[in-house]
């Protein structure tokens, strides 16, 4: 039996471009091309997940942390783990609670017996985020940071490492490429740049192309060359596998990008059905996974109206 939307199951009037390409569009392409198009170019509704905004918030008040630590000891405020916590959980639930106001019907990860709520968040969350703390402690990683000129060559402006913005086009890819690292850490003892991810799930990556893109970016942009990328696993307070990423060129990285570029010129979004699917977020939308809302947005159902 399919289940209730409270979503609007109103189609969009317009049809969504691809103007620019990320790590996670070319993830998700990777994994099954049918949710690049029902997210980016159908507009399918995504249904909102307790993990997104949860792991947001972890992402934004260690963010909060490390640039507390770059302000002047003397007279800076008190860092607060649980009210860094819980006004960037407040902010996320507000935004998706918008767009998609049942909570019931977010989805959850764990048991059905003991899913994912907001009270469980709330506990949760801190201990995340006192977890990256304690190990940012423990390290002697700095955060990098470099000197960037401005497009009229005036002046120049500080660029820090904490979800830095490496967005830029690299070769062999016309379309831009968004990219945001959590972390570029400077190793004074190794004299290394590593890129770091935090994630907030169980389970890590286990290929290196999240690191292998801002590392490309990174050395496009700025001349220098990333030694590893890991993810930091933050249920564990450790960080995971460190990936070399020699072969990440730009070169390299472009035409991976190039591919996924061509595919989206060429409307190139077989579906690729499996045991992702019960964690996609467009999954109702999917004709291949017998979605209730097919129908309005995916062009493989026989009933789906041109756009």
């Amino acid at each position: 039996m399919a289940r209730r939307q409270t979503q609007t199951t109103e189609p969009s009037s317009r049809l969504g471009e691809i103007k620019h390409l990320s790590y996670s569009t070319l993830d998700n392409w990777f994994q099954c091309p049918k949710k690049v198009e029902l997210s980016k170019i159908r507009k399918a509704p995504a249904r909102p997940a307790w993990w997104f905004a949860g792991g947001s918030a972890v992402h934004e008040a260690t963010e909060e942390y490390d640039r507390w630590t770059l302000l002047d000891a003397v007279g800076r405020p008190k860092f607060s783990i649980v009210e860094a916590f819980a006004s960037a959980f407040g902010r996320e639930i507000q935004e998706l609670g918008a767009k998609w106001p049942e909570r019931s019907e977010w989805r959850h990860a764990g048991p059905k017996t003991a899913p994912e709520t907001y009270d469980r968040w709330m506990k949760l969350g801190p201990l995340l985020v006192g977890n990256y703390i304690t190990w940012r402690r423990s390290q002697d990683y700095v955060i990098w940071t470099a000197s960037r000129k401005d497009a009229d060559m005036e002046h120049r402006e500080e660029v820090v490492g904490i979800e830095i913005d490496l967005s830029t086009t690299l070769p062999g890819c016309e379309r831009e490429i968004k990219a945001y690292a959590d972390r570029l850490f400077w190793s004074p003892s190794l004299q290394q740049i590593h890129v770091i991810d935090l994630k907030t799930g169980t389970r890590g990556p286990n290929t290196a192309l999240q690191f292998g893109v801002y590392g490309a970016c990174l050395e496009h942009l700025y001349g220098v060359k990333a030694a590893t990328g890991a993810a930091f696993m933050n249920r564990q307070g450790a960080l995971g596998k460190a990936f070399p990423l020699a072969k990440y060129t730009p070169e390299y990285v472009g035409r991976l990008f190039a591919n996924l570029s061509r595919a989206v010129d060429n409307n190139v979004f077989p579906a690729h059905k499996g045991s992702s699917c019960r964690m996609c977020d467009v999954e109702a939308a999917c004709y291949a996974n017998d979605g209730p809302q097919a129908h309005l947005y995916d062009p493989d159902s026989p009933d789906c109206p041109p756009f």
